[in-house]
């Protein structure tokens, strides 16, 4: 994991002082870590080139030119075949915005998450899923099922989990887990983290979160927040043990802290453990990959990752506005 740390950090200095007036500091991270993850070094002219080229073909008000128009150049930069995947991700959204979704950040990473893993023969049915999962949670927790939960739906219906017995899943692990962790932390955090632990098979793992949980706290790495919650499912459903967790997060995040545009002024606790456990799951992933729910779980980390990292952009974008706002009216 040491070189793949290394690369994450070269890379966050490579594309700070780069998109200065299009991107914030959390969009410029998700890029310099996704590139880490595939080995790569930043490629900044690529990013440009696919931004460039997402600009050519939207709208002037296109919401693929906002807050995750960097994100998703950043993926797409990632691929050989970036402009089919651009072109089916559009016509995905467009599918998904005909089955009632609204039009959200969520929703493009969404249809971006279905274009990137599916054959072109099978969205319609994904996305007949998709809001499938999303109606059966609807149905249950009217209030706190919304746009953050577009992402995880979208993971949930590119897997073979079925939508019936999923949903039940799901809102059993929400009963469970409101108890013990939900005093502290919203209802739809709960929600994401449910749709996490549903895609690791029918055992139920409630007691490995509890477990993973408490020995998490003790240790200083406090992963039961609300935006990054739902990474802590991952964690839990990975064969490795709670001392290897707690070790190499610890480091990691050890790590980060001393290097540059790191500190705790710069980036909350939060958001660096969120990039350490992103890292760690990288570096365990092979060993995921050897066990029975392998290819479910597998595909759907970055899924999983790019929600959690959304949810911290879109966050970031109403506290900017609000403080924009309030200055305005002083």
């Amino acid at each position: 994991m040491s070189n793949t740390k290394n690369l994450f950090v070269d890379n966050t200095q490579a594309i700070k002082n780069e998109f200065v007036w299009s991107s914030m500091a959390q969009a410029k991270k998700l890029a310099a870590l996704f590139y880490a993850l595939e080995g790569k070094k930043i490629d900044v002219a690529a990013m440009k080139e696919t931004k460039a080229y997402i600009k050519q073909n939207t709208g002037v008000f296109s919401s693929f030119r906002g807050n995750m128009g960097l994100s998703v150049a950043t993926l797409l930069s990632l691929m050989p075949n970036k402009e089919e995947i651009f072109a089916d991700t559009l016509t995905v959204y467009d599918k998904l915005k005909s089955a009632r979704f609204s039009n959200s950040d969520y929703l493009i990473m969404a249809a971006f998450q279905i274009a990137a893993n599916t054959a072109q023969k099978d969205h319609d049915a994904v996305v007949a899923r998709t809001r499938a999962f999303y109606d059966g949670m609807k149905s249950h927790h009217w209030f706190c099922t919304s746009q953050d939960d577009y992402i995880f739906c979208a993971v949930l219906a590119m897997s073979n989990v079925d939508v019936a017995s999923g949903v039940e899943k799901i809102e059993s692990y929400i009963e469970k887990l409101s108890g013990k962790l939900g005093t502290l932390l919203g209802k739809n955090s709960i929600q994401g983290l449910a749709e996490v632990l549903t895609l690791g098979g029918t055992a139920d793992k409630s007691d490995r979160v509890f477990e993973l949980n408490e020995t998490l706290k003790t240790n200083k790495l406090k992963l039961n927040r609300d935006l990054i919650l739902p990474v802590l499912g991952i964690l839990t459903l990975l064969p490795v043990s709670n001392d290897t967790i707690v070790r190499e997060l610890s480091e990691t995040r050890d790590y980060l802290r001393l290097q540059k545009g790191f500190g705790k002024f710069s980036v909350p606790d939060y958001e660096v453990l969120l990039y350490a456990a992103a890292l760690f799951i990288n570096s365990h992933i092979d060993e995921l990959k050897s066990d029975a729910l392998s290819a479910t779980l597998s595909t759907s980390v970055a899924g999983i990752i790019i929600a959690a990292q959304t949810a911290m952009i879109c966050a970031a974008c109403v506290a900017s506005s609000a403080a924009a706002a309030s200055s305005a009216s002083t």
